[in-house]
């Protein structure tokens, strides 16, 4: 979905939970033709915050920047770049290309700078844990709750299926990949991520 977003959008923002995987995500789907810059870096992040120009010079495109909460400023010299690349496109008869792709921690301090600055420049894309087909290594199509169409697919994927105290269980440890992939044990994580 990433990748077909950015046939479209000039700029792809993802929102999500801290260590939910967007980093990794993004570093997957266009790492190979991407360079990142986290802003987690405080020298990256002190030259973002004091001249946005030099950053994203500095920071040529096609370009990751993660966690750009930190330095919101960003938004409007990206906006200008786009705006500029655009209308290049648009008098060589070009399709749109992917420039940016933005990672937010935390949604509520960006969003609103994100909708005002880069409204219609950007697909904004919700990133979540991992989900209980996930978890279980289950392919297929989204949630379907329909009782039926649910007995059916466990028999299909020969799925046990789970009791109510299974079900209580994967709700209380939820989908963070620390817990799910990496092994830590979830009290001592969320704890910790509180």
């Amino acid at each position: 979905e990433l990748k077909e977003l950015g046939k479209y959008f000039p700029c792809i923002t993802i929102y999500g939970p801290r260590q939910g995987g967007k980093s990794t995500l993004v570093r997957h789907a266009f790492g190979d033709r991407f360079t990142t810059v986290s802003l987690d870096d405080f020298e990256n992040l002190a030259l973002a915050l004091n001249n946005p120009k030099l950053f994203l010079d500095s920071n040529p495109c096609p370009v990751i920047i993660d966690e750009i909460q930190r330095a919101p400023i960003l938004l409007m010299e990206i906006k200008r770049r786009i705006d500029l690349e655009r209308e290049k496109w648009l008098d060589k008869d070009e399709p749109n290309q992917l420039l940016y792709v933005l990672t937010v921690s935390n949604q509520y301090e960006l969003q609103h700078g994100v909708s005002e600055s880069l409204a219609g420049r950007t697909a904004v894309f919700h990133f979540n844990s991992f989900s209980l087909a996930e978890k279980r290594q289950i392919a297929g199509e989204l949630f379907n709750p329909g009782i039926a169409d649910l007995h059916q697919k466990e028999r299909r994927l020969i799925l046990n299926p789970l009791n109510r105290n299974d079900v209580f269980k994967e709700i209380f440890q939820g989908g963070m990949p620390s817990i799910v992939a990496g092994g830590m044990p979830r009290d001592m994580f969320f704890k910790s991520y509180v």
